[in-house]
């Protein structure tokens, strides 16, 4: 009898002494982040933590089990537990947002579990309707890409036909009004019985068929998408001149200083170079000059130039003058540009240009 209430004594004295070998208890949660670091008290359940608070060290211990060996688990993260063995904290690093609940426990007292709850708010990006929000946002953005290049598109083509549809307008004009001309000079050569008066009218009939032949030409380069470079395009207009002066002995100076890589639009090349023939037929067929001086430059996004004549100058009270004036100055007027002017009886014309670049 009294050997089993000593072997029940010593059950007894067991069981308590297994109880009171373990203690295992969460110590403290620190949270760091770029700026400071924090640590919670863990009375605070569950504690609640901003976006950018997502790395996390949690401290524990078993204060009555120098032998622990501890397994962790963080719900809201983790799958499994996770034993550690004799380490005494739990590291997290970049959280995403989510509630937790931190959970360890001694794989020596595996039925004593201890935990802590909290939770990290859930950044902009992190929450659902983010997603769909950028994706709606960036079709937004592919639609309203497309739209505006769509427009661009579109007034470039309106842009286009309407400088067809001046091109078509200058060419009937031009052409038509040379062709009519050779026309009545060949009706009036036929009934001519003066040899010495029909070789003059032959004359005039070819200069009208030359300059028709290089106004064509200029026009027709000008227009050419490929011929956008403004020194390619500026020693046309000089060949252009030469031509012209050509036909009435005249000599051209020309001097100009352009930026190689500079395109012109094809309004500014077009507009630009029947300005020059205006001036170019002024001057051959009212002048009386023998020397022509053409400079141009390109400057600040200007295109100016300077072009003169040594001749007998004239009067803009001169109707057939003062038409091609006025063709010259709304075409200038139309690029945005400046035209001056200055002549005199016997003082020859000196020509002002002055044209903002549209760079492409």
């Amino acid at each position: 009898m009294k050997l089993k209430r000593i072997l029940l004594i010593v059950l007894v004295f067991q069981f308590a002494h297994q109880g009171n070998c373990q203690a295992i208890k969460i110590n403290k949660i620190s949270v760091f982040n770029q700026n400071s670091d924090s640590t919670f008290s863990i009375t605070i359940s569950p504690i609640k933590l901003n976006f950018k608070q997502t790395h996390i060290l949690i401290n524990f211990v078993d204060s009555l089990d120098q032998k622990a060996k501890y397994t962790i688990k963080l719900e809201g993260f983790d799958q499994k537990w996770m034993q550690i063995n004799d380490s005494k904290y739990a590291n997290y690093i970049n959280l995403p947002g989510g509630n937790y609940d931190f959970k360890v426990k001694n794989l020596n007292y595996p039925d004593k579990i201890v935990n802590l709850k909290f939770s990290i708010e859930e950044a902009f990006w992190q929450k659902i309707w983010f997603i769909p929000s950028l994706a709606g946002y960036l079709l937004f953005i592919l639609g309203l890409i497309y739209y505006l290049f769509q427009t661009a598109k579109q007034k470039q083509d309106l842009r286009l036909q309407k400088v067809r549809n001046e091109i078509a307008a200058d060419m009937h004009d031009d052409v038509g009004a040379t062709l009519s001309n050779i026309n009545l000079l060949t009706d009036i050569a036929k009934n001519q019985e003066d040899k010495n008066k029909t070789d003059e009218i032959l004359v005039k009939i070819s200069t009208n068929a030359k300059e028709m032949i290089h106004t064509m030409r200029g026009m027709v380069w000008s227009v050419n998408a490929e011929n956008d470079n403004a020194l390619d395009f500026l020693e046309k207009v000089k060949k252009y001149i030469e031509a012209m002066a050509l036909q009435k002995n005249i000599e051209v100076s020309y001097q100009y200083n352009t930026l190689k890589n500079t395109d012109l639009s094809i309004e500014l090349q077009r507009n630009y170079f029947l300005i020059i023939k205006e001036i170019v037929n002024n001057c051959n067929k009212y002048s009386m000059a023998d020397t022509i001086i053409y400079k141009v430059l390109i400057q600040n996004n200007w295109l100016m130039s300077q072009f003169d004549d040594n001749g007998i100058g004239f009067e803009l009270k001169n109707e057939n003058i003062n038409n091609g004036i006025k063709n010259i100055k709304t075409r200038i007027e139309e690029l945005g540009g400046n035209l001056e002017i200055k002549t005199g009886i016997k003082k020859g014309v000196k020509y002002r240009i002055s044209i903002p670049l549209n760079l492409k």
